[in-house]
């Protein structure tokens, strides 16, 4: 399940990222919520796609078509928000050095 989970955070990452942006995709999702693109922004973001496949798995059932593959992605997105996270702790970090 994990090489699975790797595979699909691959995937994910290749569709969500450009050359300058590793999480373009949240950015931008950021910028037409209204929000200003950092991680704040980002994870704001972010909790709209996992809201979908949250919603999807709990008014589904188990056997339900591509059911493994929302409750991966639900996996995906938060192992992305735990990257949101770190890097805002680090620049939090950085700031309270200077």
């Amino acid at each position: 399940v994990l090489d699975d989970i790797s595979i699909m955070f691959r995937q994910k990452n290749k569709q969500y990222r450009t050359n300058n942006d590793d999480l373009a995709n949240f950015t931008k999702g950021a910028l037409m919520l209204g929000y200003e693109p950092n991680e704040i922004g980002r994870f704001e973001a972010l909790k709209g796609y996992v809201l979908k496949h949250i919603s999807k798995v709990y008014n589904g059932t188990l056997d339900e078509d591509k059911m493994d593959e929302s409750i991966m992605d639900i996996a995906v997105y938060f192992i992305i928000a735990t990257v949101m996270h770190r890097r805002m702790e680090q620049a939090n970090e950085s700031q309270n050095r200077e």
